[in-house]
């Protein structure tokens, strides 16, 4: 669901990203992302591991071309996705 929150604006966030494809489309694009992802990834302090992947294309409303995946070390299992 926090994923799906990148999916329209949300005015309460001072810093919050926002996708340009429909609602529906957003894990289709976040799946495309970890499938184009490289290397080992960042190692965050709390114990996740993230990559930014450049997806060659704009994926936010604010003309930016990346996605940031955020996962459990070791797991596929997503903490967060979100255009940067």
């Amino acid at each position: 669901m926090h994923v799906l929150d990148h999916a329209a604006p949300n005015p309460s966030k001072p810093v919050h990203s926002v996708f340009n494809v429909n609602r529906n489309q957003v894990l289709g694009l976040v799946d495309e992302a970890w499938a184009a992802r490289v290397g080992p990834g960042a190692l965050q302090a709390h114990g996740n591991r993230f990559w930014v992947v450049d997806m060659g294309r704009q994926v936010r409303t604010g003309g930016q071309t990346s996605v940031q995946i955020v996962v459990r070390d070791g797991t596929t299992r997503l903490v967060t996705a979100f255009p940067k």
